[in-house]
């Protein structure tokens, strides 16, 4: 990853601040590491570098973390409002399908897996289809609220080889060792994970109703 000094000061100021911001083992680390560190390095230098020209009296050289896509904010709001609506949702089936609203039922305050597992043990009134479909959703949306994006063209898609538009990049809790894990995401990737709570929160709304009704009949 260093380059070798030639004596010109734009090599020497290249091979400075690879060597101050890059471990010595670069090369030896997993692959969505290599990616953490480049990719934060090229936005230091490039945000740097733009800043200076802006504004070169009073500007320091900081990293820009923000800036992935213009609307990336917004599709990343639409996933975690969709999600936490679907999860609301389902918490309220699963207190609605105890029949008691005065003790807890367990499932109704959880979220992520523990919400998942609650589901499961209602089999006899949601198909294990939707449950298993809320799950990979769930799967996604981690990377959406705990993944940090960089720009993805430098990543191909693993099925199809194409570039993607932008990557997220997650801490793994599982692994023996600090690694990331990585998954890409598209515009309208995020727009169908959004659409896809919102289907899974009103199929299970409408099995509350059905149940519901079922009660008072």
């Amino acid at each position: 990853m260093k380059s070798e000094p030639t004596g010109d000061p734009l090599d020497l100021a290249i091979d400075r601040i690879l060597s101050s911001w890059l471990p010595p083992d670069f090369t030896e680390l997993p692959k969505a590491e290599q990616i953490a560190l480049g990719t934060a390095l090229m936005y230091r230098v490039r945000k740097g570098i733009q800043e200076h020209h802006e504004n070169p009296d009073d500007v320091p050289l900081r990293l820009s973390r923000s800036a992935v896509v213009p609307e990336l904010t917004t599709l990343i709001g639409k996933v975690v409002t969709a999600a936490a609506w679907a999860e609301d949702e389902a918490g309220t089936l699963i207190q609605t399908l105890s029949g008691n609203w005065t003790d807890l039922k367990w499932g109704y305050g959880n979220t992520s897996n523990r919400l998942i597992q609650a589901l499961r043990s209602h089999e006899a009134e949601i198909p294990r289809q939707l449950t298993d479909r809320f799950d990979e959703a769930l799967k996604y949306r981690h990377f959406v609220v705990h993944g940090i994006f960089v720009d993805g063209s430098f990543h191909q898609h693993p099925k199809t080889g194409e570039p993607v538009e932008f990557i997220s990049m997650k801490r793994e809790y599982q692994n023996q060792r600090p690694e990331r894990v990585i998954k890409g995401f598209s515009a309208k990737s995020l727009e169908w994970l959004a659409d896809e709570f919102w289907d899974i929160e009103d199929a299970l709304q409408a099995i509350r109703s059905r149940f519901l009704e079922d009660q008072e009949a």
